[in-house]
C-alpha cells in the first residue's frame, strides 16, 4: 500500500478503536460505507470497486481559506438561483458542514439553520433542525455539504426539510464524488465534480 493509503487506514482504525460505527468512520473520512468497512478489515482485502478519498482539511480548517470557500459557494448559488433570495435559509447537511454553511449564510446575508444528526431508538440516522434557530416552515432551503459521497446525508436533510414544511432549493457542495446530479428531485451543484473513469 502507498504511504497515503496507509495513513487513511491508520485513521480509519483509530476512529473504529474509539468506538465509532463504520458509517460514522465513513462520514468522518468522506468515504462510502463499503470503503470504510474495507479500510477497517485487518488486513485489508482486495476491494471490489474503487472510491476516492477527498481531504479538504486544508480548506475548511483555516478561517481565511474557509471565507474564500464560502465566497465561491455563494457565487455558485447566485449563478444557479439568482440574486433574489427572499426568505430563504441556509443549512448544513451534517455537523461537519457547519463552518462552511454558516460562512455561506453570512456571505449571502441569509438566516442559518443548524441541522443535527441524530439516531432513533432503532439506530436509524435522521436529521433534525436544532431548536433556537429560525423556522424552516414555508421557506426555501439551501443545503450546504462539503463532500457528497453517496448522497445519503443530503437525502435525510431533504426529507426533514419537507417534513418541517420547507422546500429544498438545491444542494451545494465543494466536491461531488457521486454520480448524482439530483437527490430526491433536488438539483446538486458542485464547485468540483469528480468523474470516475474505468472499471
Amino acid at each position: 500500500m502507498s504511504e497515503a493509503l496507509n495513513e487513511i487506514v491508520k485513521k480509519a482504525l483509530e476512529l473504529k478503536d474509539m468506538g465509532l460505527s463504520t458509517s460514522d468512520v465513513a462520514r468522518e473520512l468522506n468515504l462510502s460505507g463499503e470503503t470504510a468497512l474495507w479500510l477497517t478489515l485487518k488486513p485489508p482485502k482486495k476491494m471490489k470497486k474503487t472510491d476516492l478519498y477527498i481531504d479538504i482539511s486544508g480548506l475548511v480548517g483555516q478561517p481565511q481559506r474557509l471565507g474564500t470557500l464560502a465566497s465561491s459557494l455563494a457565487d455558485l448559488i447566485r449563478e444557479q438561483i439568482g440574486r433574489e433570495f427572499g426568505d430563504m435559509v441556509v443549512m448544513n447537511s451534517s455537523e461537519d458542514d457547519t463552518p462552511a454553511s454558516l460562512s455561506v449564510a453570512r456571505e449571502l446575508e441569509l438566516d442559518f439553520v443548524l441541522m443535527k444528526t441524530l439516531k432513533t431508538e432503532k439506530g436509524e440516522e435522521i436529521r433534525y433542525p436544532s431548536t433556537g434557530y429560525p423556522e424552516i416552515s414555508g421557506r426555501e432551503a439551501i443545503i450546504i455539504q462539503n463532500v457528497i459521497s453517496s448522497g445519503k446525508g443530503a437525502e435525510l436533510c431533504i426529507k426533514r426539510i419537507e417534513e418541517e414544511g420547507g422546500s429544498p432549493r438545491g444542494v451545494f457542495c465543494v466536491v461531488n464524488k457521486s454520480d448524482r446530479q439530483e437527490i430526491d428531485n433536488v438539483r446538486v451543484h458542485s464547485l468540483i465534480k469528480v468523474i470516475k473513469i474505468g472499471p
